[in-house]
């Protein structure tokens, strides 16, 4: 009888993330009725998910900062999603002073 020997070899690839988030809800637009208001936190409205980054670890950020001073008229409010690769998608929402 032969004895036969088997080599098994194992290689372990390490791909970087090149996929940006997906936002699945930007945060809904908002009106005020004063005459000189700060821009609201939207972040907290906005889910968004991610082929390697959990949702809970995503970063959301948005320009205007909320604080920001909005006064009468509409101001365009970007929310940026990035994941921990530093990949990173918009969306846009508003804010309106009445």
């Amino acid at each position: 009888m032969s004895e036969q020997s088997s080599t098994q070899n194992v290689v372990i690839a390490t791909l970087p993330d090149v996929t940006a988030p997906v936002i699945t809800h930007c945060a809904p637009a908002q009106t005020a009725m004063d005459d000189s208001s700060t821009v609201p936190d939207f972040t907290g409205a906005v889910t968004a998910t991610d082929n390697c980054t959990g949702a809970s670890s995503l970063i959301i950020t948005q320009s205007p900062a909320a604080g920001t001073v909005a006064y009468i008229g509409t101001t365009a409010v970007t929310i940026t999603v990035t994941d921990a690769s530093g990949n990173s998608t918009t969306c846009t929402t508003n804010y309106t002073v009445n």
